[in-house]
């Protein structure tokens, strides 16, 4: 019994230490973000990554079939080789992985929508993950704790980057990351302190407080 307490409080330590700058997501937040991060230019359009351009009044996406189709316009989508879209929801960065780093996928997915535009802009990835709930030895299985251990989560991650179209690193935002990109602007350093009680590089989730260091870093001439 001794034992098993110096477990857990050793598994809520390691927790603490990963999850203090946590918060939960409003989703109804991001899609706000999404929609004022979008290039104010175009409406609807999509980029290949040899930069050919498609645009249009429209976007429509379907599965037909069980495939993806998209109508921009009068024009049919192509699905491959596309470097960026943007659709009603905001702009799309999708990452074309390499052979070498396509493990990304599995942690990060490959569409990340911007939600934060200025000189570091805040993008954001979300995939589906399975439940890590596991069952004890002696617990019997019922239909409920059955579709509880086999329920799926929606896992979010944010980066950020100078480039306002597409991320240059797969790295998620950390404190220290975020104090790294703006510390060329003591205000947004100064801000970065006031948000983060500490300065580290574990990952952190909190957009608000993200976002208003941006803001900030905007400001520098």
């Amino acid at each position: 019994m001794k034992k098993q307490i110096i477990v857990f409080y050793l598994l809520l330590f390691f927790l603490q230490g990963h999850l203090a700058a946590q918060v939960f997501i409003k989703y109804k937040d991001l899609e706000k973000y999404a929609k004022e991060a979008k290039d104010s230019s175009n409406k609807y359009f999509v980029v290949y990554q040899n930069g050919d351009t498609v645009k249009g009044n429209s976007f429509v996406k379907k599965q037909i079939k069980g495939k993806p189709e998209w109508t921009l316009g009068d024009s049919i989508i192509a699905q491959k080789n596309i470097h960026s879209y943007q659709d009603e929801y905001g702009y799309v960065f999708i990452n074309n992985y390499t052979e070498r780093n396509k493990w990304y996928k599995d942690l990060y997915g490959d569409e990340f929508t911007r939600l934060f535009k200025g000189k570091v802009s805040l993008f954001a990835s979300q995939i589906e993950v399975e439940n890590a709930r596991t069952m004890s030895d002696n617990e019997v299985i019922t239909s409920e704790n059955f579709r509880r251990q086999n329920t799926k989560r929606i896992k979010t991650t944010f980066f950020i980057t100078k480039n306002q179209n597409a991320l240059d690193r797969m790295q998620p935002v950390s404190p220290k990351l975020l104090e790294e990109l703006v510390s060329d602007f003591p205000p947004a350093i100064e801000k970065v302190k006031q948000e983060f009680n500490k300065i580290n590089d574990k990952e952190t989730n909190n957009y608000p407080k993200i976002i208003a260091v941006l803001k900030v870093y905007n400001e520098r001439k």
